[in-house]
């Protein structure tokens, strides 16, 4: 009669180090796939780029902001100034709003989220940028041009 070995009713070494690669194996998949997502890390309602975006017509913005709101759109434009800043809401621009004749300024509140961002007079941005409640236009990502 054949001998049994003492340790055949459990897992060996060889599964259990089996399942161990496999998940990590499952971990580091997931993680490439959120990098993908996020993009550069940021968080998913940022994750619109400007290649997606639609492109931004003022002059709906100007007849009826409101009309648009929850919308994200791609703004690309000059900065004009910055009209106020506040430690936990950010800044809020005034843009000049590229290939318009009118001389309205839009402002755009540009969050916290974008501090290590230089927004100065003349400096030239894309933004991807969401009509928020009030009809101000948010910041999602902001680019140079």
């Amino acid at each position: 009669m054949p001998r049994r070995s003492r340790h055949s009713s459990g897992a060996n070494t060889n599964q259990i180090l089996g399942l161990v690669g496999g998940l990590l194996f499952i971990l580091l998949v997931g993680a490439v796939v959120a990098f993908l997502l996020l993009g550069d890390g940021g968080s998913p309602r940022r994750s619109v780029r400007a290649a997606a975006a639609t492109e931004f017509s003022l002059r709906d913005y100007l007849d009826n902001a409101n009309s648009l709101r929850g919308n994200t759109y791609r703004v690309d434009g000059t900065v004009e100034e910055q009209l106020r800043w506040t430690r936990d809401r950010g800044r809020l621009i005034s843009l000049h709003v590229d290939g318009t004749s009118e001389g309205s300024p839009v402002p755009i509140l540009v969050p916290q989220d974008f501090s290590h961002v230089s927004i100065e007079k003349n400096t030239d941005l894309t933004f991807v940028a969401e009509v928020g409640d009030n009809g101000l236009l948010v910041a999602r990502d902001v680019r140079p041009k």
